[in-house]
């Protein structure tokens, strides 16, 4: 198997990002297990989703305000599983954010963009605008399957979305297995009926999370159980294999959430990085962090062994926090967000500003 190369940076002269600890978001009281997180900005506000899996009494959708941390509304509980437990629980697993070039949205107070909902319990993607008015739902609401005809989905837990145009439908890119047996990638139009471009074969094991990485057209799979970042070609479904870039994974935690984020040129150079949230499964809090890597040397002629470097360790103190599940960014500013999903010592959405953006 390929190689990348990779080599080591001075982690600690770099100060890319740092934790915004000024940052304290107004969770409604009871709120807990936050799972996936997902920004959307426009000229005049940025708005930071966030789905909450552990109090059924609560809304499982939570927008907050970036600015301040308030929050704004939440949504999401006529249309989101739950799971009958003992404890019950939201389905509400992985929230992706389409920024919209055109108003996709219309006639709603934030008409640029939708957000969709990868419900694992529910075994759906569900889109819906920034108030919680469902567009659209994908997959077999309460079946578990791994058809493409119609399209099912096992326990799915991630998504990415193409942006679209107003002359064509986003394309969804799905990580399917967070549990199951469907361990695969899914692309599909967001059409209704949706279409879908191309699977893969059940050959991941548990894919908790995905980024388009859009310069080399590929995607960027958090495989967890195999304790892998794994590259798919976005056009076909191919997979050009492990992509490691140094992050010692097994060794030292697996990757649970995968995020990009490119800028054409800021201060003279090219941006253009890939964020890998990690730490041990089950939590022990050991390595819990988010490594911030070079991915402007990925390319799909070279796949795996494209070159890539750890630009930075943004270490979370397991004293304070729990570890970090999945992962948002906002694309104006380049800002990082992590929600932490277990409870002990603390469940909350931790801010990481750019401050060399």
């Amino acid at each position: 198997r390929a190689r990348a190369r990779y080599r080591s940076c001075p982690k600690s002269k770099l100060g890319l990002y740092a934790l915004d600890k000024a940052w304290n978001p107004a969770f409604p009281i009871g709120s807990h297990t936050f799972s996936g997180v997902g920004v959307a900005a426009n000229a005049s506000s940025t708005i930071v989703f966030v789905t909450q899996r552990g109090n059924t009494s609560l809304e499982p959708v939570l927008a907050i305000n970036a600015s301040d941390g308030s929050l704004i509304t939440s949504w999401g509980g006529k249309d989101v599983a739950i799971a009958p437990g003992p404890p019950a629980t939201w389905g509400a697993h992985g929230l992706s954010v389409e920024q919209c070039s055109w108003p996709c949205a219309e006639g709603t107070p934030f008409p640029w963009f939708r957000v969709y909902i990868e419900d694992f319990t529910g075994h759906t993607v569900r889109s819906f605008d920034g108030t919680g008015n469902l567009i659209a739902t994908f997959g077999m609401p309460g079946v578990a399957g791994n058809d493409t005809s119609p399209l099912q989905f096992g326990s799915v837990a991630d998504a990415t979305v193409a942006w679209s145009t107003p002359f064509s439908e986003p394309v969804v890119f799905a990580s399917d297995g967070d549990g199951g047996t469907a361990n695969r990638v899914v692309a599909f139009k967001a059409s209704v009926p949706p279409t879908v471009l191309w699977a893969t074969p059940a050959v991941y094991d548990n894919p908790h999370s995905i980024a388009l990485h859009v310069a080399s057209g590929l995607l960027i799979v958090a495989d967890r159980e195999q304790e892998q970042l794994r590259l798919i070609r976005a056009q076909d479904g191919v997979d050009l294999g492990a992509w490691n870039c140094g992050l010692h994974l097994g060794a030292e935690g697996r990757p649970f959430g995968v995020r990009t984020y490119s800028d054409a040129v800021a201060r003279g150079r090219a941006r253009d990085y890939l964020f890998v949230a990690s730490m041990d499964n089950p939590q022990d809090g050991k390595f819990q962090r988010i490594s911030v890597l070079d991915a402007s040397g990925l390319t799909a002629a070279a796949g795996a062994a494209s070159p890539c470097a750890v630009l930075q360790t943004l270490s979370i103190e397991p004293t304070e926090y729990s570890g970090p599940h999945l992962l948002g960014v906002d694309h104006a500013t380049g800002d990082i967000y992590a929600a932490l999903v277990a409870d002990k010592p603390r469940s909350t959405v931790l801010r990481f500003k750019c401050v060399d953006c």
